[in-house]
């Protein structure tokens, strides 16, 4: 057989087609296809859904994210997602709180800060879009429990999540 060959086969199709459903399912885009994906990450901006997305992509997970945000409401298309395939990520204040900050710094440095809002990075907004995460557990049990990613790495949550995506795979 062609090295080649044996390169590419089914698992490297499925990541491919995985990596694209990522890209397309990015940030709550094409909800309707919400009930394809194996997995749909919610929680604050920043909170580590597009990276933990993407490594699970890379595991040939489909996986969709969505930012929740309390004067928002969910996308109409989420409740008929398998509740065992949302998952909802959220971490320490202190450390979102800093990673908003450095993105309103790179965002300001780039010229385009007025695309934040003015209290994206301040504490009680990042308390209050927290809260809200858990808040979201509470009305919503049959999802998975919410991630606490403070402590883990990327590849630590994506070895976490995959574990769940492959046990929803094997019902």
């Amino acid at each position: 057989m062609p090295r080649v060959a044996k390169m590419v086969n089914n698992e490297f199709f499925n990541m491919v087609e995985a990596v694209k459903f990522g890209q397309t399912h990015f940030a709550g885009l094409n909800p309707q296809d919400w009930g394809d994906a194996d997995l749909v990450l919610l929680g604050p901006s920043r909170v580590g859904k597009g990276p933990v997305g993407h490594y699970l992509a890379q595991r040939g997970a489909k996986v969709a994210t969505l930012n929740t945000l309390p004067d928002d409401s969910l996308p109409r298309e989420l409740a008929s997602v398998d509740p065992a395939k949302v998952a909802i990520l959220v971490m320490e204040p202190v450390r979102l709180q800093k990673l908003r900050q450095a993105r309103v710094s790179e965002a300001l440095a780039r010229n385009v800060g007025s695309l934040l809002e003015p209290d994206y990075a301040k504490d009680e907004q990042v308390r209050k879009e927290l809260d809200f995460a858990y808040q979201l557990h509470r009305a919503y049990p049959e999802w998975q429990e919410p991630i606490d990613i403070t402590s883990f790495s990327i590849e630590e949550c994506t070895s976490i999540l995959f574990r769940k995506v492959v046990a929803n795979r094997n019902k």
